[in-house]
């Protein structure tokens, strides 16, 4: 569920040629990092599916990071990870937000 969004965006983004199993080895470690530390004392071993988009596109510019390294991005996003949300619409989390609503 986390990592098809994930892999989608990276590729397209980057227009990857191939998806290497060093890429898919990548999408894994990056999603078992992301995983609260106070989910794993749960047993859980997946991250929150609140936390989807952002898994997703951690996931993403893990994936593109790789792929580019192999030589498979045909045209990495200009901007590295920021030019990756500016492309995709998806608000950085560490900014404020420009919503006049609040959650």
């Amino acid at each position: 569920m986390f990592v098809f969004p994930g892999i989608g965006l990276g590729a397209t983004a980057i227009q990857a040629r191939t998806i290497s199993p060093r890429m898919l080895s990548t999408v894994s470690t990056t999603l078992a990092t992301l995983t609260r530390e106070e989910d794993l004392k749960q047993g859980k071993i997946l991250p929150r599916l609140r936390d989807i988009r952002s898994v997703s596109f951690e996931i993403a510019v893990a994936m593109a990071k790789t792929a580019y390294e192999e030589g498979h991005a045909v045209n990495p996003p200009a901007g590295g990870e920021e030019g990756l949300r500016t492309v995709y619409h998806i608000p950085n989390p560490n900014r404020p937000s420009h919503s006049k609503h609040s959650d």
